[in-house]
């Protein structure tokens, strides 16, 4: 279990509402640009060539940093996204469910609930893994 799972074990017990907003919070907006890229005019002069060659440096510039910027965020996006598995799967204790059909559960919840958020991806995981139960 990753480290940041368990500190969500820790801190907020099984209040996954508190950790859907603790990991909202972490993870931030997703990086935007601030400006459009420069369009060529149909009409212009060696100024108007000038400027756009530079805005379109400038803009080129700022696309490099954000493609980086979002690289990041997807990454950090995916680690979390990973943590609030481990989470959920913890708290609807999916250890009741036999190894071989634990990935067959886990998908089939996903599938039912990711649309409506993580909320009910845990409902319907819980649903689920009570089948296992005794």
């Amino acid at each position: 279990m990753r480290q940041q799972t368990k500190n969500w074990i820790d801190e907020f017990g099984d209040r996954y509402d508190k950790v859907i907003l603790a990991m909202n919070s972490q993870l931030g907006p997703y990086p935007q640009h601030s400006s459009r890229k420069p369009v060529w005019k149909d009409s212009f002069t060696s100024k108007d060539v000038a400027a756009f060659e530079q805005a379109l440096t400038t803009w080129e510039n700022l696309d490099k940093a954000i493609v980086a910027q979002r690289k990041s965020w997807n990454e950090k996006e995916r680690d979390l996204n990973e943590c609030m598995r481990e989470y959920l799967e913890f708290l609807a204790d999916m250890k009741a469910v036999p190894e071989p059909y634990r990935e067959g559960v886990w998908s089939c919840a996903w599938s039912r609930g990711h649309a409506s958020g993580w909320g009910d991806v845990y409902c319907n995981l819980s649903e689920l893994v009570n089948i296992f139960k005794p």
